[in-house]
């Protein structure tokens, strides 16, 4: 009985080590792809708690709003700026990780399909601001 409790603890002490928070830093970039809405971005740190993320992609839009089942591809930029903040003080991130608040920009051009005279559906170019709040997780 005492060699299963000794391995046990053994077992549940690698376990804990490995779980071991590393300090955030913001030193270094890292790209992401996003398979969803097609797109790459690119996120880089400017500060000890705060990044920027460049993204560009392409999506597709639809008219809802007449039932008709015409779209279009249209390709978009993003610039995201983000505070990294913790509500525990002295609580440790990975990196790149934790809940952030900030504001996001962007915009997506018109469409790349070709419209006929016919179609309803109406694509436009499209500026957005917004502020976001969010948590980034990063395995």
């Amino acid at each position: 009985m005492k060699k299963l409790y000794l391995l046990l603890f053994t077992l549940s002490s690698i376990g804990l080590g490995a779980q071991e928070m590393q300090e955030r830093t913001f030193t270094d970039s890292k790209t992401y792809l996003n398979i969803l809405a097609p797109s790459i971005g690119f996120e880089m740190g400017i500060s000890d708690n705060q990044s920027i993320m460049l993204a560009g992609g392409v999506r597709f839009l639809n008219d809802n709003i007449t039932g008709s089942q015409e779209g279009s591809l249209n390709p978009f930029a993003r610039l995201d700026f983000r505070n990294f903040y913790s509500k525990r003080t002295g609580s440790r991130y990975r990196s790149w990780s934790g809940s952030f608040i900030g504001f996001t920009t962007g915009y997506v051009f018109e469409g790349l399909t070709d419209d006929s005279e016919s179609s309803e559906f109406e694509d436009e170019n499209e500026f957005h601001f917004a502020g976001v709040w969010g948590m980034q997780r990063n395995y």
